[in-house]
């Protein structure tokens, strides 16, 4: 199985940090997320990575190369980063969703075991990671039913003031196999033929979730965290201390 990270935002809530610099190269207690990310993915046996670049692709290009350890990295550029969503920087990288891969978001820091766990689900099945959603939370929300079956993607923009049992929050990482690579680059396809290529990939597949099924791996108590901003920085170097 091959993987793909999607990398191409500016990050402009972590400026100054970024005036030049993209985001997945900011440091977390000394290792950029990127090489974190890369580190855990060659460690659990992925040969071959993607990373879809945009805003400063050189800096990516010539921080990581084209091998790291025993992992063949190519690279995909987003053209039209500034006016896209990570959506289309997804369906740039089609030709590796299609074979079924390990999907990644560039910001997002997590350890080892994470991976581990998801390289561990049914080979068979397509499963999106999630952790408990908390009222402090917002971002792509899941509620899944009681076998674990996604029934609702949403994005939280406000706090909410009920926070029920099945509701999850996206770790931004999903293993797809080739069958739902297939039917996602298709539906990916639709959006960007009709010129509509600012959306996030979750809200993509919200409308089609009753057309093929996608289970939850709930890795609450793990270790992970998705930075934004100077905050979000800050409360993953602790976190990784």
């Amino acid at each position: 199985m091959k993987a793909i990270i999607l990398a191409a935002g500016m990050g402009t809530r972590l400026n100054p940090l970024t005036n030049d610099t993209p985001k997945c190269l900011i440091e977390v207690n000394g290792e950029s997320i990127l090489k974190a990310g890369l580190r855990c993915l060659e460690e659990n046996g992925i040969d071959e990575t993607a990373i879809v670049v945009g805003y400063a692709k050189e800096k990516v290009m010539d921080e990581i190369g084209h091998e790291f350890a025993r992992m063949n990295i190519s690279y995909i550029e987003n053209k039209i980063f500034e006016k896209t969503n990570n959506m289309y920087s997804l369906w740039l990288a089609k030709k590796y969703l299609e074979r079924g891969c390990i999907l990644i978001e560039g910001d997002v820091i997590f350890e080892k075991k994470i991976l581990t766990m998801l390289m561990e689900t049914d080979r068979e099945k397509s499963y999106w990671v999630v952790d408990k959603f908390a009222e402090e939370m917002n971002g792509c929300m899941i509620t899944a039913d009681q076998e674990g079956e996604i029934d609702s993607i949403q994005i939280i923009r406000n706090r909410l003031t009920k926070i029920e049992q099945n509701f999850f929050k996206s770790v931004g990482m999903l293993k797809i196999t080739w069958d739902f690579g297939l039917r996602l680059s298709k539906w990916l396809s639709n959006y960007v033929y009709n010129n509509d290529v600012n959306l996030y990939y979750d809200l993509v597949i919200s409308k089609h979730i009753d057309e093929w099924p996608i289970n939850i791996l709930n890795v609450q108590g793990c270790k992970w965290y998705e930075i934004d901003d100077i905050n979000d920085l800050r409360k993953a170097e602790e976190l990784f201390s």
